[in-house]
């Protein structure tokens, strides 16, 4: 028998299915598309490994040993402190107070309370005030050369419980604390500052900068802060020559993530107080370093930001970092701390952070010039260069980023002013992230659109050189304005000389498909791996700016995308941007666009609100005692389905004056007048001395406000004022010297504050009050309807406030 049992010979026509699929498959993974195919893989693997760095490690069991830093213990603390919002002079906000009290009690030691008052300045804004109440515990070391600080606010915004912002830094500084008394004892002294009022213009920090005695001992400060609920927490500021502090840190912290980006910016704009509560320790000399998480961004000062949304990845990289930068410290002689210089840094890898010292910044760039200048020298001896090519692609490698990020803003502006959904006052959106990744393929569609049309007269190695040469603009730009910000072209720039370089020298082997695959990658690996990082941090700035001015910026994200981005030409022509089809060379645009717009239209279908996704909106009930009219206010851009309720159909806004925002554009409807207590000023003293006439005054509310707004407006120059026997510093204060002075109190006390102007006037002083308080009147005869769970008070106001304002005259 010649059969075979369980065999068969196939068909004729299976036989020539599988040739044909062979043929497919030799001609795709085969020549020219096997090879386009694998450059694409390699760039999403870079993109991947890109995006590694932002995840955060894995959280240490509680039952972990005693010395270890362990997320899980703090999340049992976080779920006491941050079950409900706790801004301050509210109960919560007593109550987290006496938590902290009793839990440093427990681990054998003696807290503090500095309760005092203080005043700061917020520019020509005018100035902040209040009591605080800081709670601050203070380790010895066996033979101290100064102390380690550690500081974390524990008051929150009064729109969300503040599990993130600042409760996770609150637990980490605790069970940081827990675990170092747990190991050997430490040669400095560490003290521990759980900072009051951060959301009030940083008032309790300085308060203890300023006015507490242990301030003076304090060498290195570590702050922390959040912006949203999740994400890496990286170190985002630093005192300023923070080379050798930098090195330090690197040294000892686990898993470091860690880019000079945002400390440069924040070193840059001093005025926008990045640093938050650290700028109060390092203002006069003193040394820090503040760490920041900005994932999940919508949740930042709203309900959202509960324990249920917050990753305790992020809390447990807080406390590595923390606790060993205590070990580190804590037995380093803090008497000679080197300052000297900045350090640029950045992380390639998960945990894997190059640094180096700012001085190589322009060496750097003065050697990639030289670099550059060498190969268009080459290539035009060698003929493969022209005159009239280099000037047009060099034309394009800066006029087209430019346009492109142009394009992109305006993009992503039509999108804002279409969709109303987007035209919340808020701090970012829930499908920011997608839409940043739309804008990156409409820059991508955009810029090789540009490279497609420009293939057909320009030789490719005329537009990389011209790229090139174009971005050593940029390359010097950023050396010299903002160094710590240079390796974001610096290093993708020396790479994307790869291929110039590769073609001059390698000549017939150049052309071979898997060979330009591997000059390629490499040429393009530190711009996509640098990508998600840059990305991840300038979108956490701009969605900030884009809530507090309530204009679209986002578009303007594409800033970091489109340089890079316009360095990858080669790649381009790679993937068959110089193919003499029509079909080809339009593919990557084209896909890339067709990405784009499918992204955007699940955007735009996805932008409406739930109970998972709630709607950030504003409503306050507004009295004003002096003429007796009260009105319902929003300053929403739209009215949505519960503040309708408020208002008449059809509705529109108008121009709204208030003591704290001055004219807002505002939704405003008669309401009914309710029985409330007004704002009291008792005249304690009234005396002149010549032309200069000085007020004491006690300002009280019967309705036990935590927040009062005072504007002074006088005929003259207003000389000097204290407040609780306080000066408030008026000689940088312009508006003083046209008799005007605005001033926010908080955490009024029950028999109130105290207020003492010295004016050069004798006509009539006008002070207007406006105090606020949470929560709506219960309005008699009004069945106002709850708030619905698909929507939250706005992170950017007072949390559905009362509001009353009177008027008195002097």
């Amino acid at each position: 028998m010649n059969r075979i049992h369980g065999a068969s010979r196939p068909s004729p026509s299976l036989h020539r299915s599988r040739l044909g699929v062979r043929h497919v498959a030799a001609t795709l993974l085969g020549g020219a598309w096997g090879s386009r195919l694998a450059m694409l893989a390699l760039i999403g693997l870079f993109v991947w490994v890109g995006g590694l760095q932002l995840a955060t490690p894995a959280v240490t069991p509680a039952n972990a040993p005693a010395t270890a830093f362990s997320a899980e213990r703090a999340m049992a603390h976080l779920r006491v402190i941050a079950a409900e919002p706790r801004p301050v002079g509210s109960a919560a906000h007593a109550a987290a107070r006496q938590y902290l009290i009793d839990q440093l009690t427990v681990l054998g030691l003696e807290p503090r309370t500095q309760t005092t008052s203080q005043v700061v300045r917020e520019g020509d804004e005018g100035f902040r005030a209040g009591i605080v109440n800081n709670v601050v515990v203070r380790i010895p070391g066996t033979s101290s050369t100064g102390a380690i600080a550690i500081n974390a606010h524990y008051d929150s915004a009064n729109t969300g419980p503040g599990a993130s912002d600042a409760g996770s830094g609150v637990v980490t500084a605790l069970e940081t604390l827990r675990a170092a008394l747990a190991g050997a004892a430490l040669r400095n002294d560490v003290i521990v500052v759980f900072a009051d009022a951060e959301e009030r213009h940083m008032m309790g920090s300085a308060a203890f900068t300023e006015q507490h005695p242990w301030a003076k001992d304090i060498r290195l400060t570590v702050n922390f802060e959040a912006q949203g609920a999740s994400g890496p927490a990286f170190l985002y500021v630093t005192s300023r020559d923070n080379s050798w502090l930098v090195t330090e840190f690197l040294k000892v912290a686990p898993n470091p993530a860690a880019w000079s980006l945002i400390p440069t910016i924040a070193n840059r704009f001093p005025e926008g107080r990045f640093d938050a509560d650290l700028g109060e320790y390092t203002r006069d000399g003193g040394q820090g370093l503040g760490f920041l998480y900005t994932g999940n961004v919508t949740a930042y000062h709203t309900v959202r930001d509960n324990v249920d949304q917050i990753d305790p990845g992020s809390i447990q990289q807080e406390g590595d970092y923390t606790l060993a930068l205590v070990r580190r410290f804590g037995d380093a002689d803090l008497a000679d701390m080197p300052r000297s210089g900045n350090r640029v840094f950045f992380n390639i890898l998960p945990g894997v952070v190059v640094h180096y010292a700012a001085a190589w910044v322009v060496p750097l760039a003065t050697l990639l010039t030289a670099l550059v200048a060498g190969l268009v020298v080459v290539g035009v001896r060698q003929k493969e260069l022209t005159a009239g090519g280099l000037v047009a692609g060099t034309l394009a490698g800066i006029v087209g980023p430019l346009v492109t990020v142009m394009l992109a803003a305006l993009i992503w502006g039509a999108i804002w002013k279409l969709n109303p959904d987007y035209q919340v006052k808020s701090v970012g959106y829930y499908q920011t992230n997608l839409y940043v990744v739309a804008l990156s393929f409409a820059a991508i569609a955009l810029l090789t659109a540009l490279y497609a049309l420009l293939g057909r007269g320009v030789r490719p190695n005329n537009l990389v050189a011209g790229v090139l040469l174009g971005s050593l603009v940029a390359l010097w730009l950023a050396s010299l304005t903002v160094p710590g910000m240079s390796y974001l072209v610096t290093w993708p720039l020396l790479f994307a000389a790869l291929p110039l370089a590769w073609a001059s020298r390698a000549r017939g082997r150049a052309a071979h498909p898997w060979a330009r695959v591997a000059v390629l990658a490499v040429a393009a690996a530190p711009a996509i791996i640098l990508l998600p990082a840059t990305l991840h941090q300038i979108v956490a700035l701009l969605v900030r700016f884009e809530g507090s001015l309530g204009i679209p910026v986002l578009g303007l994200a594409m800033l970091f995308v489109a340089p890079l981005v316009a360095l990858l030409v080669p790649h381009l022509h790679f993937l068959g941007g110089d193919s003499p089809s029509w079909r080809v060379r339009w593919a990557t645009p084209a896909a890339a666009a067709l990405v784009a717009l499918t992204l955007v239209a699940w955007g735009n279908a996805t932008s409406g609100f739930d109970a998972e996704h709630p709607r950030p909106d504003h409503i306050a009930y507004e009295l004003n005692a002096d003429t007796g009219q009260a009105r319902w206010i929003s300053f929403d851009n739209h009215l949505d389905d519960w503040t309708t309720q408020f208002f008449a159909a059809g509705a529109k806004r108008s121009d709204h004056y208030t003591l704290t925002r001055g004219t807002i554009r505002a939704f405003a409807a008669d309401a009914p007048r309710v029985p409330l207590a007004i704002p009291e000023v008792q005249l304690v003293s009234d005396t002149t001395d010549g032309n200069i006439r000085t007020l004491g005054l006690r300002l009280s509310s019967p309705r036990g406000t935590t927040e009062m707004t005072t504007v002074v407006n006088a005929p003259g120059a207003i000389m000097h004022a204290t407040v609780d026997g306080r000066p408030v510093d008026l000689s940088a204060y312009k508006p003083a010297g046209n008799g005007e002075l605005s001033l926010i109190y908080a955490n009024v006390p029950t028999g109130g504050w105290d207020l003492t102007l010295a004016v050069r006037a004798s006509e009539p002083i006008i002070i207007r009050i406006e105090e606020a308080t949470d929560g709506l009147p219960a309005v008699p005869g009004l069945a106002m309807q709850s708030r619905p769970a698909s929507t939250m008070p706005s992170p950017l106001y007072p949390r559905d406030p009362t509001i009353v304002i009177r008027t008195f005259r002097y």
